[in-house]
């Protein structure tokens, strides 16, 4: 029989004594301790956990308001868009023979003639400001003339490449054109402007201008007529 050299073993089960907690701490109503099942224990203050779990509820509650509040934006957004899309394509881009004929054409010379209206009235141009047109360095120095000063005002480089631009559309795709110009006067424009443009443009161009042209064009023809009529009878008299 062999030697025991440990001598005899008893298996006991050591059962685990209960965690130290202060007396101030059990009798204490303001921190609240628990035991775990695997034996720890939890101290927590009651004020400070409630504190903590009302900011947590807070918090949560502004993160769903603000993703709540992004998801109608980007709807509002997308359904804004969509309006605008529909709005355009039954009000201004209704015409499909000249979408697909000739758009992308006008489109091609309207920015052509932006760009020929920036040129033909850059200051540049012309010689008012240049490094080839100065005292110092007057290779091509030339001077300004009437029409250079003219061409090269403010009001003129503003709207001449825009409506040079809009000629283009004009004559290419006329209807768009049109119900663009009506859109705008319709739906964009405040109405006491579009009353005051057209009452403007009245009196300027139809009761103005036009009605001037037609005045001349009157008087020329009444004066060649009188004139033929003179030169027929001067050549009648001479002939008898």
């Amino acid at each position: 029989m062999g030697r025991d050299f440990y001598g005899e073993f008893d298996e006991k089960v050591l059962k685990k004594a209960e965690p130290y907690v202060p007396e101030f701490i059990k009798n204490n109503t303001e921190i609240h301790t628990a035991t775990l099942p695997n034996g720890n224990t939890v101290t927590e203050p009651v004020a400070v956990t409630s504190w903590i779990s009302q900011l947590r509820k807070k918090l949560i509650g502004q993160k769903e308001y603000v993703e709540a509040e992004i998801a109608t934006q980007k709807s509002a957004a997308r359904n804004e868009v969509e309006s605008v899309k529909q709005y355009w394509r039954e009000n201004v881009l209704s015409d499909k023979k000249e979408i697909e004929d000739h758009f992308v054409t006008a489109s091609v010379l309207s920015l052509g003639g932006w760009f020929f209206g920036s040129v033909i009235s850059s200051r540049r141009n012309w010689g008012f400001s240049s490094p080839w047109n100065s005292e110092q360095a007057g290779i091509l120095k030339r001077t300004p003339t009437v029409f250079s000063k003219l061409i090269t005002s403010l009001p003129v480089r503003l709207t001449l490449p825009w409506i040079l631009a809009g000629a283009a559309y004009q004559q290419l795709t006329p209807n768009t054109w049109n119900n663009a110009l009506a859109a705008i006067k319709n739906d964009f424009l405040p109405k006491e402007l579009v009353e005051q443009s057209a009452a403007l443009y009245d009196s300027a161009i139809e009761n103005g201008l036009k009605a001037q042209m037609k005045s001349l064009n009157k008087a020329t023809h009444e004066g060649l007529e009188s004139s033929i009529g003179a030169i027929r009878e001067a050549i009648a008299e001479r002939t008898q």
